[in-house]
């Protein structure tokens, strides 16, 4: 197992996914970052820090929780195919997930880690 997981996002990329949480706001959402391996980027030792995956798109998904959507999220098993899909179609796969969690002393769309509890696949 890779001692390092790497992501290289875009500034303008991220900017979308800024706006992705503003646009649900209050609300939590999710979505999958589209991307491959990046064969433009040396990181070094490969050996140890794994391969950096570059993301290119963001696919947006809707957060399916209606009992408190303001601190949880689900997405189903169809959302996760659609995801799949659309990255295959552009020769692409999911690399990453996101959870965008309203901060609200902070503003909108504060990008988190993954955390475990905090939502469910069904």
């Amino acid at each position: 197992m890779a001692g390092n997981f790497q992501l290289w996002i875009s500034h303008d990329l991220s900017e979308r996914i800024r706006r992705h949480g503003a646009e649900t706001f209050p609300h939590e959402c999710c979505g999958a970052l589209l991307g491959r391996d990046s064969t433009a980027v040396d990181s070094g030792n490969s050996q140890e820090s794994g391969t950096p995956r570059e993301v290119l798109d963001l696919f947006p998904m809707v957060n399916r929780r209606d009992d408190s959507p303001r601190n949880r999220f689900a997405v189903t098993a169809n959302d996760v195919r659609d995801a799949e899909k659309a990255a295959r179609q552009h020769g692409l796969e999911v690399v990453a997930g996101i959870i965008l969690i309203p901060i609200i002393l902070h503003g909108p769309a504060s990008l988190t880690a993954n955390m475990p509890g905090r939502g469910t696949a069904t």
